[in-house]
C-alpha cells in the first residue's frame, strides 16, 4: 500500500475518532472505536478517547502528506526544480516519450523522436497542451535508433550500422493513429560500422538530400582514422558518394547547420581517464571539408594525448569554438535566437557529477547577422539547470530543437519527456 493511501486512511480514522491511544492494553490502533475498550480499576469497561494532541498531530501529518503528494503529481517533469532565465518559463511539452533522444519536426506540427535503449521512434501529435498531445510508437524493434531526420516528406533513421527510410511519413503516422500497425521501415543502407562503442548516431540532411553521419571512435582513445573512424561523413542515403567532412572527431552525437553561413557546428565528447578535469568536451565549427579536429593526438585544442600526442603539435589541428567542460557529454545542438544551444547529458565517471543542463553559447555577430569569421564565441552560459541536485541527477537533457514559434524543445531521455522553454512575454 502506498504512503498516500495509508495517510488517507489515517486521516479518515483520525477525523472519525477511530484511533485510540494510551498506556497498558489501550495504546493501539483500532479498526472500529466501538470494539476497542479498556478495563478500568474495579473491572469496569470504558472507552478511552484518543488524545486531542495526538489526533491533531496525526491529522496535520496526514494533511501535509496529502498536500505533498498532490504537489508532486502536479509537478510533472520537476518543473518547480528547474531554473530558467528571467522572462522565460518552462513546461512539459510531452510525456511518455520513450527514452527521448534526437527530435525532428514535420510541417504538420508532429514531432518525431528517436531513442537509444528503447529501440523505438515515437511521434508526438500536435495539441494545445501536454495532456492533449498524443504519443504514438511509430517504429519498434530497432537497435539504437538515436538519429532521425526528415527530407522531402520522408523520414530517415540511423540505427548503428543501418539507415532506414519511411516514405511519406505523414501518411504513415495517420495510419498508425487510426489504429494501424506500426511502420516497418525500408532498409536503404547497411554499410555503416556495426560497433556499439560510440556507434549510436545523430543525423542531419543537407539541402541536396545528402545524409551527414558521425562515425565515432570504437574506443576510449585510439587511432582508427585509416579505417574510417572518428569522422563525420556525408553520403547519399544509399551510402554512395561518401566523403569525409571532418576528421579527428572522437564521438559527436549532435550537430547543426548554421543558418546564415551554412557551416556545420558539432559537439564532441572528450576522452576519459585523464582525471576529473581533463579534457574538456567541445563545440566545433567546420568551415571546409577535410579539417582535422585533433583526436586522438590533441584534446580540447591544447592538451596533447600522453600516448598519441608524442611528436605532434596541437597547432596542427582545428581548435574548438568553445570548451564546454570536462566529461559533461554534450549531445544535441541547435541555433536558437542567434546563438548555439547545447544539451549537456552529464558525466558518467567523474567523481563529482557535471553537466546535466542546457547551455547557451553566445555568439558575436556581424551586422549581416552571420558569426564572425574568427572565433565568434563570447561566452558559455547556463540556459536551463536543475536536473542535477547535489550528486543526484534526476533528468538528462539529450537534444534541443528550435521551434517556429520561437520556443525551444528539450528532450530528456532519462524521464521520457520533452520540455518546452518559451518567452513569457
Amino acid at each position: 500500500m502506498g504512503a498516500l493511501k495509508v495517510w488517507s486512511i489515517l486521516a479518515e480514522w483520525v477525523g472519525r475518532g477511530r484511533l485510540a491511544t494510551g498506556g497498558g492494553g489501550c495504546g493501539a490502533f483500532a479498526r472500529k472505536a466501538s470494539t476497542r475498550v479498556c478495563r478500568l480499576p474495579g473491572g469496569a469497561a470504558a472507552r478511552r478517547a484518543p488524545s486531542p494532541a495526538l489526533r491533531g498531530g496525526l491529522a496535520t501529518m496526514a494533511a501535509l502528506t496529502l498536500m505533498a503528494a498532490s504537489a508532486q503529481a502536479n509537478d510533472l517533469g520537476g518543473i518547480s526544480r528547474l531554473k530558467v532565465p528571467q522572462g522565460h518559463a518552462i513546461e512539459v511539452y510531452a510525456s511518455g516519450v520513450s527514452n527521448a533522444r534526437q527530435m525532428a519536426l514535420l510541417a504538420s506540427g508532429t514531432l518525431l523522436v528517436g531513442s537509444r535503449d528503447a529501440g523505438v521512434v515515437s511521434a508526438v501529435l500536435p495539441g494545445t497542451s501536454a495532456a492533449e498531445r498524443r504519443v504514438l510508437t511509430l517504429i519498434a524493434g530497432l537497435e539504437m535508433p538515436t538519429g532521425i531526420a526528415v527530407h522531402a516528406g520522408d523520414l530517415y533513421v540511423a540505427d548503428i550500422s543501418r539507415i532506414y527510410r519511411v516514405a511519406n511519413v505523414e501518411t504513415r503516422i495517420a495510419e498508425v493513429a487510426r489504429g494501424g500497425a506500426r511502420v516497418r521501415p525500408e532498409l536503404v543502407n547497411d554499410r555503416l560500422p556495426a560497433d556499439q562503442h560510440h556507434g549510436w548516431r545523430y543525423l542531419r540532411i543537407d539541402d541536396q538530400g545528402r545524409l551527414i553521419v558521425p562515425i565515432g571512435a570504437p574506443c576510449n582513445v585510439c587511432d582508427r582514422d585509416a579505417d574510417g573512424y572518428a569522422q563525420i561523413v556525408r553520403m547519399q542515403p544509399d551510402g554512395s558518394q561518401r566523403e569525409t567532412l571532418a576528421r579527428g572527431v572522437r564521438n559527436s552525437v549532435g550537430f547543426a547547420i548554421e543558418p546564415v553561413t551554412g557551416h556545420l557546428w558539432f559537439t564532441d565528447n572528450g576522452r576519459d581517464w585523464l582525471g576529473d578535469d581533463l579534457p574538456s568536451c567541445e563545440l566545433n565549427r567546420l568551415t571546409e571539408a577535410g579539417q582535422h579536429f585533433g583526436f586522438p593526438f590533441c584534446h580540447e585544442g591544447s592538451v596533447p594525448d600522453p600516448k598519441f600526442g608524442r611528436g605532434r603539435n596541437c597547432s596542427e589541428f582545428v581548435a574548438p569554438m568553445a570548451k564546454l567542460g570536462p566529461h559533461v557529454a554534450p549531445l544535441g545542438v541547435t541555433f536558437w535566437r542567434g546563438d548555439a544551444v547545447v544539451a549537456l547529458h552529464g558525466s558518467w565517471n567523474r567523481s563529482r557529477k557535471s553537466g546535466y543542463k542546457v547551455v547557451r553559447v553566445v555568439l558575436d555577430r556581424k551586422p549581416s547577422g552571420s558569426p564572425s569569421s574568427t572565433n565568434p564565441v563570447q561566452r558559455v552560459e547556463d540556459l536551463v539547470t536543475g536536473w542535477l541536485q547535489g550528486e543526484y541527477a534526476w533528468g538528462r537533457p539529450a537534444d534541443v530543437l528550435a521551434m517556429p514559434d520561437g520556443s525551444l524543445l528539450i528532450a530528456d531521455d532519462q524521464q521520457g519527456l520533452v520540455y518546452r522553454l518559451f518567452d513569457k512575454r
